[in-house]
């Protein structure tokens, strides 16, 4: 009888029935949308994460790794029952020329066993069958070859030393979501790496150790045994499918933001479904009433309206499913051109299940508060003239909204990966939707105030407004926050346009010049001087690892459990080996943050300690504080501080600044490379000192940070594109939040509607009322939302 009633009533009222299932299906398709995308991206990375790798399992450093832990790391896999093959890999970035051009590369050198997986595919040749014919040949990149205007056959120097191409790579699997995008990858026989002295004390050299597993099954399990045994943070354990993620954290980390984009459409459609259900309700109390009288309870009425919701989310839930099916073939042949791979957004079973969850769940907790205080109505409403009160909430009943709100935190959780970020997103949506419902609320009695006496019809329109602040609140909010996010976005994107612009930057560094060998810093200094262009923030380099946390030491950090985007980060912080510095005073693109910098050089007759300054960041993710004592090992020596100050880095500026700083005088003595910058340049005066350098000191690498800016901004380019388009959803559902409301709007003052004719009013001047009505609350709304996302964006 419940269920039978539940539907009849439904089907009496489908206009409200219609604008529900629509708010419903709009906010879960932007999900279901996320989704789709994010599985697919997964899924991509775990099916070529293999291919990618080129190995089962990757034991990686920013140093030699020890023989000892190789031998360990040997011993626990032959423990462990599996037989394996093993293949080493060395990376390191260093220039090339070919007559008057220069370029910066990554060089590679590998054992002609790898990749295990997947192919390196040559032209002419393949490089399972090809070893290097003599020594001094190379396998190039194309791309490199276009910018060194060469063809296989001409001789590139490296180091000043001549080799010849001999093969173009057209494919590299293990660079699908390689971290060598900053140069072309020059392959090299090991041999020839070391010969040429590329690698010497201080270099950054990525040194790996790939392993192919006889039980590929269980190498996670794997993973894990050799992390509990092997404590050395800078030694870092990888499964396959661990190293493909990591370096498709770009990817991974817009997933989380467009999923964050995607609950904005939700809580807009929620907010939609929570006015038109009390809407529906206060219409329908004295019916309500009436059933009480005739003997139905109040948990039976309560049964009948959790049905209707249940049946309106189920169908808005089928109805979502049914428009992925439809769209997701064109959306997928879109987001194909914003991502290096091919991609087909498909609805897995878990998403069904997962839309279900959340439409039933999701609307059944927002409209909770609303069945909840209908327990309390009395057949005393049916000699009531207004219902209204019946309905309203005092400052206790916001305690019935907290399962929706939890339950909204607990995907926002989900979505991002992040307890903070989600924290921060909530709190942020909740204070945008608090200004604007009070910028709403003084708008209104200002217009009681000044409402204009000469046109009736704008005043009427006006009136109706002031009228109904609840509904009038509603659009405004929903609009509001659908109106900021787009042009948050899109002002935030232009705001780093000119961030990394030359223009507004002038700090900023042309060219980043790194393994500068310290016997080479005066003369190198003095060239740059003869050509008017000095080095600029010449900073040593130093490798270090950290060993010690206030006389405690410092271990790998447990990864095990729930990981979060803090987690990871902390333990990308804490698991490899850092780059120091000693410095005198602060560079342009620093400041003090907290603490102080250093007095004067160190002196160890009169210092217990050395004193460090920490990047501020840095110290957050580490949870370092100022008075800490840190010890680390340099090249077998032991070299302890004391934390003295925080710093603030501006690192776009790109000049050489790192997380750790250290006094002057700190490491006089020992082996360390140098770091040093090149101030603003024209193109011209920029060829010729790489050219220059190349020709004086081969071994020194250049980076042109015009390049790298530019591939920074096609990237966060083309990410902003994808939330451009999820706003533009959260819009358009802000949009129809509006409509649908208007549109209950219109059925409910059909009264009014008759009255005005009966006082005299045609049906024309009865449309401009309401045109004047939509028209002026969908304009304000939007108009407060995109002055809103400025003042947002201004702080950034």
């Amino acid at each position: 009888m419940v269920f039978t009633y539940a539907i009849r009533e439904l089907k009496r009222h489908a206009r409200y029935s219609l604008l529900f299932v629509l708010n419903i299906t709009l906010g879960l398709f932007g999900l279901c949308l996320l989704e789709s995308f994010k599985t697919a991206i997964q899924d991509q990375i775990r099916n070529t994460s293999q291919i990618q790798a080129g190995g089962d399992l990757i034991v990686s450093s920013q140093m030699p790794i020890p023989k000892d832990l190789i031998l360990k790391i040997s011993t626990v896999l032959n423990d462990m029952g599996t037989s394996f093959e093993t293949g080493e890999v060395e990376e390191l970035f260093t220039m090339v020329s070919s007559g008057d051009i220069s370029r910066l590369v990554q060089i590679r050198s590998q054992d002609l066993t790898l990749p295990f997986y997947g192919e390196i595919k040559l032209n002419p040749g393949n490089f399972k069958k090809r070893a290097f014919e003599n020594e001094n040949t190379v396998w190039v990149y194309p791309e490199l070859l276009l910018q060194l205007k060469a063809k296989v056959g001409d001789k590139i120097k490296v180091a000043g030393t001549p080799f010849v191409i001999t093969n173009i790579v057209e494919n590299d699997s293990a660079s699908v979501f390689g971290r060598g995008s900053l140069a072309p990858r020059i392959y090299m026989s090991r041999s020839n790496v070391h010969k040429l002295g590329l690698i010497q004390k201080g270099s950054r050299v990525s040194y790996k150790k790939i392993y192919k597993l006889s039980e590929k099954d269980r190498v996670q399990h794997f993973v894990s045994e050799l992390q509990s045994q092997i404590k050395d943070p800078s030694i870092r354990i990888r499964s396959h499918v661990d190293e493909s993620e990591s370096n498709a954290r770009a990817l991974t980390y817009l997933g989380d933001y467009l999923g964050l984009v995607a609950l904005v459409a939700l809580l807009l459609s929620s907010i939609g479904t929570i006015y038109l259900f009390r809407a529906h309700l206060l219409s329908r109390l004295k019916e309500y009433a009436v059933l009480k009288m005739l003997g139905c309870s109040s948990r039976k009425i309560s049964n009948i309206i959790v049905v209707q919701i249940a049946a309106l989310a189920i169908l808005g839930a089928l109805l979502s499913i049914l428009f992925s099916f439809l769209l997701f073939p064109l959306i997928s042949s879109w987001v194909r051109r914003l991502i290096p791979f091919d991609i087909n957004l498909i609805l897995e079973p878990t998403t069904i299940v997962l839309l279900f969850l959340v439409g039933l769940g999701g609307t059944l907790l927002s409209v909770f508060p609303l069945v909840f205080k209908l327990r309390a109505i009395s057949p005393n409403v049916l000699f009531q003239e207004s219902t209204s009160r019946t309905l309203s909430f005092t400052l206790k009943d916001v305690l019935l909204w907290i399962p929706f709100v939890g339950f909204f935190y607990a995907l926002a959780v989900w979505q991002c990966h992040s307890v903070i970020n989600a924290f921060a997103f909530c709190v942020l949506l909740l204070c945008s939707a608090i200004v604007l419902a009070l910028l709403c609320h003084m708008g209104l009695r200002l217009l009681e105030k000044c409402l204009p006496k000469s046109n009736f019809k704008l005043r009427y329109a006006l009136l109706e407004l002031t009228r109904k602040p609840l509904e009038t609140t509603t659009v405004f909010v929903a609009l509001g926050l659908g109106g900021m996010l787009p042009m948050l976005i899109s002002t935030l994107e232009s705001t780093l346009n000119i961030e990394f612009s030359f223009e507004s930057n002038q700090n900023r560094a042309s060219l980043f010049l790194f393994d500068i060998q310290e016997e080479q810093v005066e003369s190198l200094d003095k060239h740059m001087k003869t050509l008017n262009s000095p080095l600029v923030t010449i900073s040593p380099l130093i490798r270090a690892r950290l060993q010690t946390v206030n006389g405690k030491p410092y271990e790998r950090a447990d990864t095990d459990g729930l990981q979060t985007r803090e987690s990871e980060r902390n333990a990308r912080s804490g698991n490899r080996t850092f780059n120091l510095t000693e410095r005198q005073k602060l560079s342009e693109s620093e400041t003090v943050s907290k603490g102080r910098y250093f007095l004067n050089r160190f002196d160890p007759k009169k210092q217990a300690l050395a004193e460090i300054s920490l990047e501020e960041q840095f110290a957050k993710r580490m949870d370092l504080h100022i008075g800490d004592h840190l010890g680390f090992d340099v090249l077998g020596a032991t070299q302890e501080g004391e934390v003295v100050g925080l710093r603030r880095v501006k690192w776009v500026t790109f000049q050489p600044n790192f997380f750790i700083q250290f006094q002057e005088g700190v490491f006089d003595g020992a082996p360390k490379t140098y770091l040093a910058s090149m101030g603003a340049m024209s193109m011209d005066q920029m060829i010729d000192i790489q050219n220059h350098i190349v020709q004086y000191f081969p071994n020194v690498s250049i980076v042109d940070v015009g390049r790298v800016v530019d591939q920074i901004l096609e990237v966060s380019n083309q990410m902003s594109t994808g939330l451009e388009i999820m706003a533009l959803l959260v819009l358009l559902c802000s949009v129809v939040v509006f409509f649908s409301i208007q549109a209950f709007h219109v059925q409910r003052a059909r009264v009014e509607r008759k009255t005005l004719r009966l006082l005299g009013c045609n049906t024309k001047s009865i449309s401009v009322i309401e045109s004047h009505h939509r028209w002026i609350l969908l304009t304000s709304a939007l108009c407060v939302g995109f002055v809103a996302c400025f003042l947002v964006a201004m702080p950034l």
